[in-house]
């Protein structure tokens, strides 16, 4: 009988929409994380990143080649898969996942660059014959900008732009894929949930991901402290923040339609 191949669970998300509590609730549930992390930030994020030194490098290798960085609000150009910068990147993404993974029946990878580059992660998977689960968290686009600028500087209307390219590359490269999307409020306020969807995201028990009831019980004072908001839940009163949080602004009424559209989904 031939063996289920391996997992790779990929937290797809824009900075500051939860990606990291997302990550480490992943782990806490039974999924390997890479073991050159990246350090917590006191008054940053001071639980950690758990997102690795390896992925986050190549990525920004990866978009200066493109005169690109993390923050750039636009796509990249047209053709960057086939470029020679893309092929070296995706040897590299190979090159750690064998070398972290090559004994894991599961293992999760983290880093919201990957929201720009997720293509590439799934063709280096599918090459290496691993089933990949894409877990988008998502966040009130108003939160992530005001949250960017107290931390980054960086304008408000950059970071709108950038979410909304991120969030639209992300679900269109994950089309056809097994994908869970989860709102940060959602997570911060009761974890179980998505705990149990992940679980049976592939419908069947062959298809199962985490074991769930006994990692739930080990790590469940764990998982509730590493869900606790920290420094990204009250951003609001950034200054500038209500020219775009007006009732009738564009942002607030896609967040609005969005919300109402996830109540029909449930």
């Amino acid at each position: 009988m031939k063996s289920q191949a391996p997992t790779c669970i990929i937290v797809a998300g824009m900075h500051r929409s939860g990606t990291s509590a997302t990550t480490r609730v992943v782990n806490l549930l039974g999924a390997d994380i890479a073991s050159n992390l990246v350090a917590g930030i006191p008054g940053d994020n001071d639980r950690g990143f758990w997102e690795s030194h390896t992925t986050y490098r190549l990525h920004d290798r990866l978009f200066a080649a493109f005169d690109s960085a993390w923050h750039d609000p636009y796509p990249l150009r047209d053709g960057w898969q086939e470029t020679d910068a893309a092929q070296e990147a995706k040897r590299a993404i190979r090159d750690h996942i064998v070398k972290e993974f090559a004994d894991s029946r599961m293992f999760v990878v983290k880093d919201p660059r990957v929201t720009r580059v997720l293509p590439l992660w799934l063709e280096a998977l599918d090459e290496l014959s691993i089933e990949p689960i894409i877990v988008i968290p998502f966040r009130n686009p108003i939160e992530v900008a005001a949250s960017l600028e107290q931390r980054d500087g960086l304008p408000l209307a950059q970071s709108l732009l950038g979410y909304i390219q991120g969030s639209l590359e992300v679900e269109r490269a994950s089309r056809g894929r097994r994908r869970v999307f989860q709102l940060y409020d959602d997570l911060v306020s009761d974890w179980r949930p998505f705990a149990a969807k992940l679980a049976t995201i592939g419908g069947t028990s062959r298809n199962r991901v985490l074991t769930m009831p006994s990692k739930m019980l080990i790590h469940t004072p764990l998982i509730a402290i590493s869900t606790k908001p920290g420094m990204i839940a009250k951003t609001s009163h950034v200054i500038g923040i209500e020219k775009i949080a007006s009732p009738n602004g564009t942002i607030t009424r896609l967040w609005a339609s969005t919300m109402k559209l996830r109540q029909t989904l449930r």
